[in-house]
């Protein structure tokens, strides 16, 4: 008996909703089109946020910040330098790189291009161009 109940509700509320529907077809459009529009609206929130979240944690990981020394810095005081930016607790890992290796590495990734030549003798001009006595090992490499 109860299912009979149960099936006959179903059948009557089916029968209402579609009698209503073509009744008022417009109003059911419109009803339909703002259900769909306000999902879209949401779920791309939704998802640009995720995204934005998941994007700012991977930069948030891949931070690197790059020091520069003064020239003529002792091996001591650029240990002291390296130990003192370790002692920070935000600091992962800490890599003393100098300029002869550095330029090294930038030939090396980097294979001499017009690029590399230009960024070479710019460095040439700005070393000729230098007021101190002294050469920078830089520009004594260039010179050579």
């Amino acid at each position: 008996m109860r299912t009979r109940l149960v099936a006959e509700q179903a059948i009557y509320f089916t029968a209402e909703a579609t009698a209503s529907f073509r009744r008022n077809g417009l109003m059911t459009i419109a009803a339909v089109t703002t259900v769909v529009v306000a999902l879209l609206v949401v779920g791309t929130a939704v998802v640009l946020g995720l995204n934005l979240s998941h994007l700012a944690a991977t930069l948030e990981s891949e931070v690197a910040v790059v020091a520069f020394l003064h020239d003529g810095l002792t091996a001591p005081e650029t240990a002291r330098a390296q130990r003192a930016i370790a002692a920070l607790p935000e600091v992962a890992s800490v890599r003393f790189v100098s300029r002869s290796e550095a330029l090294r590495r930038l030939t090396i990734w980097r294979q001499p291009t017009r690029s590399l030549t230009r960024l070479k003798s710019a460095s040439a001009i700005l070393c000729a161009a230098r007021p101190s006595p002294g050469l920078s090992p830089v520009c004594q490499e260039l010179r050579t």
